[in-house]
């Protein structure tokens, strides 16, 4: 059986917690799971959207180098990258804006009695696949759940890296 949480920000439920994917290739401590929309989440959506859409995930992908590539370039490499950057100012300035905005949600996770689930990482994301794929996947993991997905408005995914082993495991 699911453990269910519920997605919070300041006070206000957002969603819960649908069927969990398995964590085979995720790393240690983290667990994925549809996520179930309340009302207040449209008030937020539009951020997760932004964030989720391809033409910020490519921006993360192709222009904005990994910290051991910005740290350590080699010596004929190190122009193009930082040109590379100088253009894309405006897409990355409005990109961190946001970010800002999301991290300005403090969302959190709470368990069934409602206590706060302590979190390294907590990120919600649009779903990439299309929902009718999604409900069919739900329905072979975890069929009590599939009902939830639904296929006539866009699914959303939440993943938590939780903080104490305890949490790992109820998860």
């Amino acid at each position: 059986m699911t453990m269910h949480y519920v997605l919070v920000s300041r006070g206000r439920v957002l969603g819960r917690t649908g069927a969990a994917f398995p964590a085979g290739e995720l790393p240690a401590g983290t667990s994925a799971w549809h996520l179930v929309p309340s009302a207040a989440f449209d008030a937020v959506e539009p951020i997760i959207a932004e964030l989720s859409a391809p033409p910020a995930l490519s921006l993360v992908e192709d222009v904005i180098p990994t910290q051991d590539a910005y740290l350590h370039p080699a010596w004929r490499e190190h122009e193009a990258p930082l040109e590379r950057l100088l253009n894309e100012a405006p897409r990355i300035h409005h990109f961190r804006l946001v970010l800002e905005r999301y991290e300005a949600l403090r969302l959190e996770l709470r368990d069934q009695s409602g206590r706060r689930v302590p979190t390294a990482t907590l990120v919600v994301t649009k779903q990439l696949v299309p929902a009718d794929a999604l409900r069919s996947y739900v329905e072979a993991v975890d069929p009590a759940e599939a009902h939830l997905v639904d296929t006539e408005v866009p699914c959303y995914l939440l993943m938590a890296r939780l903080a104490s082993a305890s949490s790992a495991t109820a998860a």
